[in-house]
């Protein structure tokens, strides 16, 4: 037997949406008090990644909103800034160069979004975008 296999003996893997739905309302009506807060909000808020992932993005867009996060202490001086900021390799390089807050710079690489691309590639450009400052690697494997 697999150790799969022996994992799935021990849960009950047999699920459907209805009962998922039910597990999920159980859990949340039951811990709803505790985490309707502003700290909870809070702390939500500073586990978010700022993304853009479009294919047209340029440069100048791209430091509009790191200028935005930069700024933010500034217009929300109350809240915790966001986690970091996700963009695609190439623009891991401007991020770099115009931020200013303490936050991760994050990568999407290892030919995201599909993966479909050699492993070697896959290494090179994550090994790139570390070199270029970022943070941390998203990734599709």
């Amino acid at each position: 037997m697999s150790k799969y296999d022996d994992l799935f003996m021990q849960y009950n893997c047999n699920l459907n949406d209805e009962t998922v739905r039910k597990n999920i309302d159980i859990i949340l009506a039951a811990h709803y008090a505790e985490n309707n807060t502003k700290e909870v909000y809070k702390q939500c808020l500073n586990q978010i990644d700022l993304t853009s992932l479009n294919g047209t993005d340029t440069d100048e867009e791209i430091i509009t909103m790191v200028n935005k996060v930069n700024g933010f202490k500034k217009t929300f001086p109350h809240l915790p800034n966001v986690a970091a900021i996700c963009i695609y390799p190439a623009l891991v390089p401007v991020v770099k160069e115009h931020l200013t807050e303490d936050i991760g710079i994050a990568a999407v690489a290892a030919g995201f979004p599909a993966s479909q691309t050699f492993i070697e590639v896959k290494i090179a450009e994550t090994a790139m975008c570390v070199l270029e400052g970022a943070t941390e690697i998203d990734d599709r494997n």
